[in-house]
């Protein structure tokens, strides 16, 4: 189903999917992307990391959930994202941590300069399998409209 949007309803939850990380995948998206020693460096990391050993990039983390949140979209008019509100790494993830991926629609607006858009803010935690979040972030991304000719009722 191709969906516009208003199809997005606020208070809408969905479960995108899980995932995990090897050392191996943390190593390498962390040596392409954010080289820090606490992602790359599994002996330095146990004898020196806070967190006790290697651990994934927060970027890593929100990439991988990302994914699963564009699957999700699947053929949907999504036009784009004008950005994130905020992210938070309230946990680290480990490897071979699962996640699993949830979105709530937390706003919806149609856009006042172009009719034939709205906004839709999404809340995307990632929780692992003691249900703690290691990841929280709000993506906005823009959708057409079903029928454009509503924003000027």
């Amino acid at each position: 189903m191709v969906r516009y949007f208003e199809d997005y309803t606020v208070g809408e939850t969905r479960t995108m999917g899980s995932f995990s990380l090897s050392e191996a995948d943390i190593i390498d998206f962390a040596e392409r992307f954010d080289p820090l020693w606490l992602h790359t460096d599994p002996e330095r990391a146990e004898e020196l990391s806070p967190f006790g050993g290697i651990i994934a990039s927060g970027w890593h983390t929100l990439c991988s959930c990302h994914g699963l949140l564009i699957d999700e979209l699947g053929d949907s008019m999504a036009l784009g994202s004008p950005g994130v509100e905020e992210v938070s790494w309230p946990k680290p993830v480990f490897p071979g941590d699962t996640l699993t991926v949830e979105s709530e629609v937390v706003a919806t607006r149609p856009s006042e300069s172009r009719p034939d858009r709205g906004l839709v803010t999404t809340e995307i935690t990632a929780t692992d399998d003691d249900g703690e979040i290691a990841l929280a972030y709000r993506p906005l991304m823009f959708y057409l409209r079903r029928d454009d000719s509503a924003a000027s009722d």
